[in-house]
């Protein structure tokens, strides 16, 4: 989990906790954060932050190259880094998003069942919207 990653979460879980005390509920002391988040239906921070980039990489993959998106993740920067420590690169973490989720975007586009399936709709072969 990266730094900002981590404290969104601990953010969160705060304030699912603090939401409890609020509702009046029983005051149940020990309780853990996730067990709280789970009684409210709050999704855990990291996975939505995560589900957030996949979901975006999928819309610059899909955009046209002359796009600002595509032309942006492809672009690259001449020069030496500064030393130190690196920084942390927008596809840097995306890879290792994909790396836990072991897939790849070709494995992902063939979907779950592992049929190949277009996306484009097709023309009924009969009724009224059919063509003659």
């Amino acid at each position: 989990i990266v730094k900002k990653e981590a404290k969104k979460a601990v953010a969160s879980e705060k304030a699912a906790h603090y939401a409890d005390r609020n509702e009046k509920l029983q005051s149940r002391d020990g309780e853990r954060n996730d067990a709280i988040s789970e009684r409210f239906g709050v999704a855990p921070i990291v996975d939505k932050m995560r589900e957030a980039r996949l979901r975006w990489y999928g819309h610059v993959l899909r955009a046209k190259d002359n796009s600002v998106r595509k032309i942006g993740l492809n672009l690259e920067v001449s020069g030496k880094r500064p030393r130190g420590r690196q920084k942390q690169r927008w596809l840097d973490t995306l890879h290792e998003t994909l790396k836990r989720l072991a897939s790849t975007p070709i494995e992902r586009s063939i979907g779950r069942s592992g049929v190949n399936i277009s996306r484009k709709r097709t023309l009924p072969t009969s009724g009224t919207n059919a063509k003659e």
